[in-house]
């Protein structure tokens, strides 16, 4: 199987892996206006993507009342700083119709299960993704420039809240705190790449894995979780980065996996450390 097979398509066209018609997008999530294919992970990501707007924004408003609006004051001036509720709640509202308008999923033959098609493992050079480096740098720095700040106003700060007055530095603090949790939490998973990676190029095998869910990331690249087959035959599941932008559920997709260890994958569209050369 050539490499030419692996390519991705253009963001503007994406295509239904069931019926073939051209998919229509809602909110960076595509879905089939004939067979109905992604309707409901579409109206799933609608509702994501507005939690995930609406949550940051109330936060600001919140602190934004504690420092201005203070005992026997009317809140009523906040109700100036809600519109853009009104409106995000609308333009989700609208793309979510859209959705509904489609109509309830068809029935549709799934498809079938990882085939066992094992296609010559692609030559691969030391190459590191830059948006990869990027974004670790960058959220490192949000960190490191985030704590300073707090850290450097950690008892006008504490005093701030004991009293129940909202001091600003506050919310350096509350940003330092939730980036220093995600670049913790997610540290290992990204360090263990750079290891499995490594191997995989060392002796590694190339097979051909289906999509099972895609989400959109704030990596520069959506996060996916997929399935292939073994050397074995038994199926196995991994997740990585799609640093295409391009492959959504039921999408086939090259993984290169360890012979040895079938646990140790990355799609070939994840690659951090290395690239294929064509």
């Amino acid at each position: 199987m050539r490499l030419e097979l692996f390519k991705q398509q253009k963001a503007k066209d994406i295509f239904c892996p069931h019926c073939g018609t051209k998919a229509q997008l809602f909110l960076y999530k595509p879905a089939c206006p004939n067979c109905h294919w992604n309707v409901r992970a579409a109206k799933t990501n609608v509702l994501k993507q507005f939690r995930n707007s609406m949550i940051p924004f109330i936060l600001f408003v919140v602190l934004l009342s504690l420092g201005t609006f203070g005992p026997g004051k009317s809140l009523f001036p906040l109700l100036g700083w809600l519109w853009p509720v009104g409106f995000g709640g609308f333009w989700f509202g609208y793309e979510y119709f859209k959705l509904s308008r489609i109509g309830q999923a068809k029935i549709v033959a799934p498809l079938e299960p990882p085939p066992a098609i094992f296609p010559q493992m692609p030559p691969l050079a030391r190459s590191y993704n830059l948006s990869f480096l990027l974004l670790l740098f960058l959220e490192l720095v949000f960190v490191v420039i985030t704590g300073w700040i707090a850290y450097s106003n950690l008892g006008r700060i504490l005093d701030a809240v004991r009293t129940r007055r909202f001091d600003p530095d506050l919310t350096f603090l509350i940003f330092h705190l939730l980036g220093l949790f995600h670049l913790v939490t997610t540290a290992p998973a990204k360090l263990r790449a750079f290891v499995v990676e490594s191997r995989i190029a060392t002796f590694g095998q190339a097979a051909v894995g289906t999509v099972i869910s895609e989400s959109y990331g704030s990596q520069m690249g959506n996060e996916i979780e997929y399935e292939f087959r073994d050397a074995s035959g038994g199926t196995q599941r991994g997740k990585g980065m799609d640093f295409s932008k391009q492959l959504y559920e039921d999408m086939r997709l090259m993984v290169l996996f360890n012979p040895a260890d079938p646990r140790e994958n990355v799609p070939v569209c994840g690659l951090v450390t290395h690239r294929v050369v064509t």
